[in-house]
C-alpha cells in the first residue's frame, strides 16, 4: 500500500486554495473592523460580505463556493498538521530519550 505525501499534496493544493482563503479571511476581517471600530454602517460595507459569501456567483455558485472554500481549508489544515507533527516528532522522541537518560 502507497503512502500519501502529505507534504506533496499540500504543495500541490495551495496554489488552487490560497486565493479564496486569502480573500475570505480579508474580507471577513475588514467587515467587522470596519463595521466595529471605524463606525461604518451595514449597508456601506455590505460589498464585503458580498465577496466573503461568494453571493456574487449566485445562487448555484455561492453554495458551491462556500463548500470548496472549506474543504480546501480543511484539507490544507489536515495535511499541514501532518507535516508539522512529522517535523516535530524525531525532535520530540529523542528530547524524551535526552530526559530519561538524565534520571
Amino acid at each position: 500500500m502507497k503512502k500519501f505525501n502529505f507534504r506533496q499534496l499540500h504543495r500541490q493544493m495551495a496554489p488552487f486554495v490560497i486565493f479564496p482563503l486569502l480573500i475570505t479571511a480579508l474580507t471577513g476581517i475588514s467587515y467587522r473592523l470596519l463595521k466595529s471600530w471605524f463606525g461604518f454602517s451595514r449597508d456601506s460595507v455590505h460589498f464585503l460580505m458580498v465577496i466573503h459569501e461568494g453571493e456574487y456567483l449566485g445562487d448555484f455558485g455561492e453554495p458551491i463556493y462556500v463548500l470548496l472554500n472549506g474543504l480546501g481549508l480543511i484539507f490544507m489544515l489536515v495535511t499541514g498538521i501532518n507535516i508539522l507533527w512529522k517535523t516535530i516528532k524525531p525532535w520530540f522522541i529523542s528530547n524524551q530519550n535526552f530526559n530519561k537518560s538524565q534520571k
